[in-house]
């Protein structure tokens, strides 16, 4: 996998609150915290306010997740469905993987 100055950003998971970075070669999800992430802001500070502005319904502060994308591996954007994979709720892709689904 790349370094970090690779790693670009493409979508942004509030819900999603990752203590450990699940990487799958060149995508990943992780903490808006990850090292990843933050030499994203430094390449774009606009991510970096976009991240901050994320508050649960008590106002607190929530730190978001990540789904990143290594550049270096492949110039190309992310196939569509590594994008939409982010969104597959957990209850639907269990039962697709137990073969539950109907």
């Amino acid at each position: 996998m790349g370094d970090a100055l690779t790693w670009t950003c493409i979508a942004v998971l509030p819900n999603i609150r990752a203590d450990d970075p699940v990487e799958g070669g060149r995508i990943a999800l992780a903490s808006a915290l990850d090292g990843r992430v933050a030499a994203a802001v430094t390449r774009h500070p606009s991510l970096g306010d976009f991240l901050s502005r994320f508050y649960d319904t008590h106002n607190n502060r929530i730190t978001p997740s990540a789904l990143l994308w290594d550049t270096a591996i492949e110039s190309d954007l992310p196939p569509f469905d590594a994008v939409c994979s982010s969104a597959t709720p957990w209850p639907c892709l269990t039962s697709c993987l137990h073969g539950l689904a109907r």
